[in-house]
């Protein structure tokens, strides 16, 4: 099957903010700094009927009151490690249009293909100092159907947190009722270069010994094959 040529016009754009909040810098683990900035995960809902944009971003509005953090911003410091800085920058949430093309018109089978295609319903910033957690893109088809991107970095959000998350932004634009809610106790994170460095220090300290340890392990196997190799030599020529 050919692929699917089309284009994709963005027609506006908005900055999605929380309810005002402290500014706070929040330094990441020793694990989550050995994860690549820019490993966004990209998903795509479509639909067979079109979606209101101003409805899902009033419903948005709403629903990141439980995800405040998503609106700050991750600072890439050259040769240090990176930050979380929770300042309610934004996120941006697009509308684009893409003229003579339907959501029917699409291969949903997994190929090389159909990614290229759906690559252009993706809303992706430029890469700088500092990065966006999250960006969101309704593309509408002039001949029916629309669909919904999202693209979030892997270091703060996992696949399960993003279903999570559109689950709960799916739910509050029916207007139905939550189940539950989502709340980031910051309490739980870093509070300073000082905690970070010290957890640093530990994680490094732990993997030396760890690599030490199965380095003498080996070294140990190796010498007792040797030496059994050699004593059976030996018992071959005394015979």
């Amino acid at each position: 099957m050919a692929p699917l040529e089309f284009e994709v016009e963005v027609r506006e754009t908005v900055k999605i903010h929380a309810p005002p909040h402290e500014s706070k810098l929040l330094p990441r683990g020793p694990l989550d700094q050995f994860s690549v900035p820019h490993n966004d995960i990209p998903a795509i809902w479509f639909y067979e009927q079109k979606l209101d944009f101003k409805q899902l971003q009033e419903s948005l509005l709403r629903i990141i009151a439980h995800f405040q953090y998503l609106c700050g911003r991750l600072v890439f410091n050259e040769g240090q490690p990176t930050d979380f800085i929770s300042n309610n920058e934004g996120f941006p949430f697009s509308y684009a249009y893409a003229p003579k093309v339907s959501v029917k018109d699409f291969n949903f089978e997994t190929s090389i293909s159909s990614w290229k295609e759906f690559s252009k319903l993706l809303f992706r910033t430029e890469s700088s100092s500092t990065h966006p957690m999250i960006s969101i893109q309704l593309t509408e088809f002039e001949n029916g159907g629309c669909a919904i991107s999202i693209c979030v970095l892997h270091c703060i959000f996992d696949a399960c947190a993003m279903i999570n998350f559109f689950s709960l932004w799916a739910k509050e634009n029916r207007l139905e009722s939550l189940e539950y809610q989502v709340e980031i106790d910051a309490s739980i994170l870093y509070k300073g270069k000082k905690v970070l460095k010290f957890y640093f220090i530990l994680f490094y300290f732990i993997l030396f010994y760890f690599i030490l340890f199965y380095f003498i392990l080996f070294y140990l196997t190796l010498f007792n094959f040797f030496k059994t190799t050699i004593s059976i030599k030996s018992e071959i020529f005394n015979s």
